[in-house]
């Protein structure tokens, strides 16, 4: 039983490594297009957030577009705004919160930079047919909603096994 334990944990390994792999080398492409625009990828994820949907209350900014990393999202916000991208205002009903908008630069910039992103995420995807890009979406949904209740069995059992 050893062996078999031994066998899903290498080919567990060996998936994570090709997902890291080819997660940094389309990142890499993907950063070096980005600060051409003189953006980070942190920066590019705030402004099609709110392309897409509109001003936002800056912690369902930080939230939706940073992964909820406050620490960091507050410069980027800071030094977006400091570039003439964003632009913040109170909120209408609640004033300790504050509503982050585009600027028209900001609008500007992301309507430039989002068609030449997105081709040269196609071109990286032209690697894979149609039907395998849909199933590598339906992989990566599939592992970002892990189920905390399995994660723990099997971590559980891996630690009884040593």
């Amino acid at each position: 039983m050893r062996l078999k334990k031994q066998g899903q944990t290498q080919r567990a390994l060996e998936a994570y490594a090709s997902l890291v792999a080819a997660t940094e080398s389309m990142r890499g492409t993907l950063e070096g297009q980005l600060s051409s625009y003189g953006l980070t990828m942190s920066r590019f994820r705030v402004l099609v957030a709110l392309m897409q949907s509109g001003p936002m209350v800056q912690s369902d900014l930080i939230v939706a577009a940073l992964r909820g990393d406050f620490s960091n999202g507050a410069l980027v916000l800071k030094n977006l705004a400091r570039d003439g991208l964003l632009k913040s205002v109170p909120h209408e009903r609640d004033k300790r919160k504050v509503v982050i908008h585009l600027t028209a630069e900001g609008k500007a910039r992301i309507a430039e930079v989002y068609p030449h992103h997105g081709n040269l995420v196609r071109a990286h995807m032209a690697a894979l047919l149609s039907r395998e890009q849909e199933l590598l979406t339906r992989l990566c949904k599939k592992l970002h909603a892990c189920d905390p209740v399995r994660f723990v069995h099997e971590l559980t059992a891996v630690r009884e096994e040593r």
